[in-house]
């Protein structure tokens, strides 16, 4: 079984209007990922829904980044389009 290790660079927490808890980011470097994604990835602990009509959460389909600026880019890009529509607590 192969497993892959992960170093957690950097961990950010939003403070969301109208929301009763944080959300929090985190940046991590694997020296384990192929070339293509490069070695960065950010998560978050939760997901909103874009608009109040939205069919479901808002889930970014690129969370990988070849350099820690490009992670932290597409990391605040997310946090700070934070919608308080429908929340949704993310595997974090």
């Amino acid at each position: 079984m192969a497993v892959m290790t992960y170093k957690v660079i950097e961990e950010l927490v939003f403070w969301v209007e109208g929301l009763d808890h944080p959300v929090k980011g985190r940046i991590v470097f694997t020296e384990d990922a192929t070339d293509a994604c490069g070695g960065y990835f950010w998560e978050i602990s939760h997901t909103y829904k874009p608009t109040a009509d939205a069919a479901g959460p808002y889930r970014p389909s690129r969370r990988n980044a070849r350099t820690l600026e490009e992670a932290r880019d597409l990391l605040l890009g997310y946090a700070e389009n934070f919608q308080t529509f429908s929340v949704h607590a993310e595997k974090y």
